[in-house]
This record gives C-alpha cells, structure tokens and sequence, in this order.
C-alpha cells in the first residue's frame, strides 16, 4: 500500500481481535475471557514493536481502547466517522514524523471506515457488532503503541478519541457509585441518551461527536499541551453535561407547543 511498509504482527493481532469479537457475537463469551483475550493480545502488540515497555502499556491499553470503542459503538454511523479521524489524523502524523507503519495503520482504519459508512450512516443495514470494534479498537491501540515507540506526540493520536474514553469512564464511574453492573447491556452513555431520551437522530449525534473529535485532533496541532488539555477538558465537561441540557428544554418546549 503506497510503498508503506506491513506491521505485520500488530495487524495480525487486530484481526485476532477481531475473532474474538465475532465469536462473541455469535455465541457471547464472557467478559472475563474477552477481557483475557484483550490483555493477551495487547502485550503481544506491545512486545511486537521491540521496546519491553511497550508490552507493559499493551497489557493496559488495549482493554481501554477496545472497550472503549466497543461500548461506544451503539448508534449508526459514529465509530465510522470517528475512526476516520483518527485514521487520517495517524495517517498525517506517521507521515510528519517518519513512522510509515503508524501511517499505514492510520490509512486502513480511516479507509476501512469509509468503506462501511455508506451501509451504516444513512440507514443502518450493516453493524459493526463486535468484530467491527474490536478490529477498530485493536487499530486504534496499535497506532497508540507504535506511535509512542516512534516518537510520534500522543496528543494528535489520543484527542480524536477523547470523547470515547470521556464517555465510557464518565459512564462507567456513574454506574458503579449508583450500584449497578458495569457488565450488564444498558442505555447510560452521553450519546445513547441524546439519541434515545432526547430524540436527537443517530446522524446527526454521530456527526456532532465526530466533528468536535476532529476538533479537539486539530487544537492538539496547534495549541500547547497545557491549553490543549483545558479546551479538552472544558469540550469533554460540555459533552457530558449535553443530555441535561437539551432535556431541561423539552419540557418547556412541548409546553410552548401546546
């Protein structure tokens, strides 16, 4: 592809991400062994780019970005358009910084992306499921790693991700303070209930995240870390206090209505 040269263990180990995200979905595994597998996997991925350490932070990482991008793939059309942004946003900074493998993982996930958004975004006949993140998921924690062995500034790599993991810790912290299983299938997630409690269309929620995520990609490019990290952080408090405002408004709205 364009002359870039294969990562090719760290490919294999997100399509081996992949298998299991599709047995899951067709038989459904437990979480202990799909988060065994995670584990496993990323220290594999680690190891592969021939730093110690980085096996260390594949142990961690890939059960962060996999679930992330698993849990948050519930609406049509958003882990499509946010894995373009992070696709091209790798692509761009493999190619800044020199590091063709983290290019090409850049270019598969955006290009895989685009290739599924037209069955997905307008009106849903294909989904992701499990094997769809999970494969995305795998690219994205890969990129992460081969970045962080490259050279590659990690700011660019996280912040199209950043309302994804905002999301599912928001969620998952929410959910275990209230006494809930942070296991069972639920409906709790910023973006789930713009879309399910508050009416917005999948589209155009989908939309929203992925234009803020290209947002705050292309800040990481131009500002400081420091004022990076306060629009970040100011971005994120905005997102997650989104559902209680536009449901604030309902009511009064329907009432105007009347």
């Amino acid at each position: 592809m364009l002359g870039l040269p294969v990562p090719h263990l760290a490919l294999l180990v997100c399509l081996l991400l992949a298998v299991v995200g599709l047995w899951d979905d067709v038989s459904t595994l437990p979480p202990l062994p799909r988060l065994a597998a995670q584990i496993a996997l990323g220290g594999v991925a680690g190891w592969s780019t021939g730093v110690p350490a980085m096996a260390i932070a594949g142990l961690l990482l890939f059960p962060v970005v996999v679930n992330a991008a698993n849990f948050m793939d519930g609406i049509n059309g958003i882990s499509g358009l946010v894995f373009v942004v992070w696709g091209l946003t790798a692509g761009y900074m493999g190619h800044v910084y020199g590091a063709s493998h983290l290019s090409l993982l850049g270019l598969v996930s955006a290009g895989a992306a685009l290739g599924f958004l037209p069955y997905n975004a307008m009106r849903a006949r294909l989904f992701l499921g499990d094997v769809g993140s999970y494969l995305f998921g795998g690219l994205g924690a890969s990129g992460l790693l081969i970045g962080a062995v490259a050279g590659v500034p990690l700011t660019p790599l996280v912040a199209p991700l950043a309302l994804y993991l905002v999301d599912v810790f928001a969620t998952m912290l929410k959910r275990l303070m209230a006494g809930k299983s942070l296991t069972t299938a639920h409906r709790d997630h910023v973006y789930q209930r713009l879309a399910n409690v508050a009416r917005i269309s999948h589209v155009q929620v989908s939309i929203g995240v992925a234009v803020t995520s290209l947002m705050l990609a292309a800040l990481s490019l131009l500002l400081p870390f420091a004022l990076w990290l306060l629009a970040a952080t100011l971005v994120s408090a905005a997102y997650l206090a989104s559902p209680g405002f536009v449901d604030s408004r309902a009511p009064r709205e329907a009432v105007d209505a009347t």
